[in-house]
């Protein structure tokens, strides 16, 4: 978890001089497990925050102020990972966080991402093009599916699954379009595509303001068959972030 408090803190697991540090909890059980050693980072300057609503067990989580902000699980055959800002998507350290949650040993996950449109396509078509987050910077197959999950796919996840690896899903105002459906369809057939298919999936909010009533709703649809809740909070805690050493991130190698 991070405690973004001043005094120094350590465990086992992680370590940073000051402010906000993580502590990993319990990895997932196998096995062999296979470590890498690497650094996450919580770099963002406004954030929502989720909480978690049953057993799902989360081997890593990041807390501000004592707000869940980003965490990282198993469900079934496959991982989620959940953040409540959208800043750091593909800014997340050296960990390799996208080849273990698609599952794709050294390699960068094929990748759909759904949701609102510039920031899954990481910057706007300002002049200057205005980075939101670092996608567009992903070396990888990184393909836009629109706000909902394609057609093709709705009632067919073993179809996605042999198309993508990851489904990453923002759910925030959508900058091209100012829109928003609900998907409320989706979630099952995400669930069949992680839980079953061995898909990742990765959900994403934003701080309250970026988020409305049907981002939230459309969002939680998802979350909760996760046992995972986002809220409907305004973090604004301005310029931060850490970088903290991870003893044994899961290496999805192998």
């Amino acid at each position: 978890m991070v405690d973004t408090g001043s005094s120094t803190t350590t465990s086992s697991d992680s370590t940073t001089e000051e402010g906000p540090i993580f502590d990993v909890a319990a990895l997932p059980d196998s096995p062999v497990m296979q470590c890498v050693q690497c650094e996450i980072a919580l770099m963002t300057t406004q954030s929502n925050a989720l909480h978690v609503t049953a057993g799902m067990p989360l081997f890593l989580e990041a807390e501000l102020d004592g707000n869940l902000v980003f965490g990282l699980g198993e469900a079934g055959a496959g991982r989620v990972a959940l953040s409540g800002d959208g800043n750091v998507l593909y800014r997340e350290g050296t960990c390799p966080l996208w080849p273990w949650l698609g599952a794709t040993g050294d390699e960068l996950p094929r990748v759909l991402c759904i949701g609102a449109d510039w920031p899954c396509r990481g910057e706007t078509d300002a002049v200057p093009p205005l980075e939101i987050n670092a996608l567009h910077m992903y070396a990888g197959t990184l393909d836009y599916g629109g706000i909902t999950l394609p057609s093709e796919y709705a009632d067919d996840p073993a179809a996605l699954r042999a198309d993508y690896d990851l489904v990453v899903y923002i759910s925030v105002h959508d900058f091209a379009t100012n829109s928003w459906d609900l998907a409320l369809g989706d979630s099952a057939a995400l669930e069949t595509f992680v839980r079953d298919e061995g898909g990742g999936l990765y959900l994403v909010g934003e701080y309250w303001g970026a988020m409305s009533d049907a981002h939230l709703e459309s969002l939680n649809w998802i979350a909760e068959r996760y046992d995972v809740a986002f809220e409907q909070l305004s973090l604004d805690w301005g310029p931060a972030g850490a970088m903290v050493e991870i003893d044994c991130f899961p290496d999805p190698a192998g």
